[in-house]
């Protein structure tokens, strides 16, 4: 009888991991094909520096021992206004998590839009929203371009960017690779990129820049297409959108090819525990030293207080520690901020 029960145990285990190779399989994406560079090796890309990848019982460590408190539905949540069409300013809204919608008088972009409920390939699992959208999808502005730092699940969110491209009818670009994904489901036009390409043609300047990070949307696609930033040059100066990234080099190569920056989005969530998530997740305290050295004159915080379930500090943690590390580095707090949903900040085009 225990024999029988063993052998049931022993079947049941071997289905279940089978079916988990196949959803794997099923989610996996074709990457990039194209010749090697310094951060392409012919089937993979990687940082510069090597960052090490995790071993399979390290992240199943985590995962068993995780305690996450519960997140609780914030008090604001919604835009105090509706965004239009900008002749004389450039405005930034912060729409919550990675997205911000960026207007000028030349074009208007939305970065790493998602307004589904999960961060995740399933309808009833994965990290959850407990933030909503600050403003309707049906109360955005005409999109012109839409900028996806890379492809995971909270950034390349494939139900919100099939809505837009039926809405709006936008530019959509991404890294090297992620063609295949958008065209393959109708999203289309598509422009992907390698760092420090620029969108031809388009209506303002769009560069695409390195991040330390990795991609992947199933078991057998790590690091077959790539993930960045991206510099946006407007009438008042350049925006830099940082996408998901840890610390590395790449700040320090930014600051010498591009100069000045005018304002910067950087992430500060989703950085604990730090022996997971430091090499890909910079820290608010990181984000801090990012800042300094790119010395902007504004910028906004990211990738904080969406999705329950990314990672494991706290609700409003990042917060308190992105108030701590300004404090300890002596940045006036009204530099850099941590915007409510829906905040909005514009800066007046001075025309002579």
């Amino acid at each position: 009888m225990i024999h029988r029960w063993i052998r049931g145990l022993l079947i049941l285990s071997a289905l279940i991991i089978c079916v988990m190779i196949l959803i794997g399989l099923k989610l996996s994406v074709k990457g990039h094909q194209g010749p090697t560079t310094a951060h392409f090796n012919g089937q993979r890309f990687y940082n510069r520096p090597h960052t090490p990848q995790h071993s399979f019982s390290t992240i199943l460590k985590w995962q068993l021992t995780r305690s996450i408190s519960p997140w609780v539905l914030p008090t604001h949540s919604k835009a105090d206004h509706r965004p239009v069409r900008v002749t004389q300013a450039v405005c930034i809204t912060a729409l919550s998590h990675a997205s911000f919608l960026i207007q000028t008088p030349q074009a208007t972009l939305i970065t790493d839009p998602i307004w589904s409920m999960r961060a995740s390939p399933l309808t009833w699992a994965g990290p959850k929203r407990v933030t909503p959208p600050p403003i309707p999808f049906e109360t955005l502005p005409p999109i012109d371009y839409v900028l996806i730092s890379h492809n995971h699940y909270d950034s390349l969110d494939l139900k919100t960017l099939q809505r837009l491209k039926h809405a709006h009818h936008p530019v959509f670009v991404a890294g090297l690779g992620n063609e295949h994904l958008l065209t393959q489901k109708h999203i289309t036009p598509v422009v992907t990129l390698d760092w420090w390409d620029h969108v031809p043609h388009s209506k303002l300047p769009i560069q695409f820049m390195p991040a330390q990070h990795f991609s992947g949307r199933g078991l057998f696609d790590r690091n077959n297409t790539l993930w960045g930033g991206f510099l946006i040059q407007s009438p008042i100066g350049s925006i830099y959108f940082a996408g998901d990234t840890g610390l590395g080099p790449f700040i320090d190569q930014i600051k010498s090819r591009i100069g000045a920056i005018k304002i910067a989005l950087l992430p500060i969530g989703a950085y604990e525990p730090r022996y997971i998530m430091k090499p890909m997740h910079m820290n608010p305290e990181e984000s801090v030293k990012t800042f300094k050295k790119l010395n902007p004159t504004f910028a906004m915080g990211m990738h904080f207080d969406t999705f329950e379930g990314l990672a494991d500090e706290a609700q409003y943690q990042a917060i308190k520690d992105l108030q701590t590390a300004l404090k300890k580095y002596q940045i006036n707090p009204h530099l850099f901020i941590a915007p409510q949903p829906g905040q909005r900040r514009c800066w007046p085009i001075h025309t002579l």
